[in-house]
């Protein structure tokens, strides 16, 4: 990931608590694959496949800035392969990972502001949100 300057007098509020959020999103991903994964969590189909995918889209994002930490390549490709198993295993780092990461995504998802006449889209991003709300329950220890 790229370093960047951040310069402090020209951010309003809003911008300082994403960039503030960002930070601690990226400590969390280089803490990832290194626990033991002790703790499991019964997710149904979808949300295995729709987690793998976000997951898989945000190594993509991570990739177009720079390099990608091994660490996380390795916890994605995990998530990729759990998605047939019912049953995922994660490290305590891994699931408050995910646990800000999705959090993170449905607050994006909630500030989109979609036109009177895009009602499919308004359906997918509320169902997606659904589905991510869904996954942050089961996450809880």
């Amino acid at each position: 990931m790229k370093k960047q300057m951040i310069n402090a007098a020209k951010m309003n509020q809003m911008e300082f608590e994403n960039s503030k959020k960002m930070m601690e999103l990226t400590n969390l991903i280089h803490k990832v694959n290194s626990g033991n994964r002790k703790y499991s969590v019964n997710l149904n189909y979808v949300s295995r496949h729709l987690l793998a995918k976000t997951l898989s889209e945000m190594r993509k994002m991570i990739s177009l800035e720079g390099s990608i930490p091994k660490n996380f390549n390795l916890f994605v490709e995990y998530i990729n392969n759990s998605v047939k198993n019912k049953e995922i295993k994660l490290s305590f780092d891994e699931m408050e990972f995910l646990k800000k990461f999705l959090s993170l995504t449905i607050l994006q998802q909630e500030s989109v502001e979609l036109s009177w006449y895009a009602f499919f889209s308004r359906f997918m991003n509320y169902a997606s949100k659904l589905q991510y709300q869904e996954i942050v329950k089961k996450l809880k220890i």
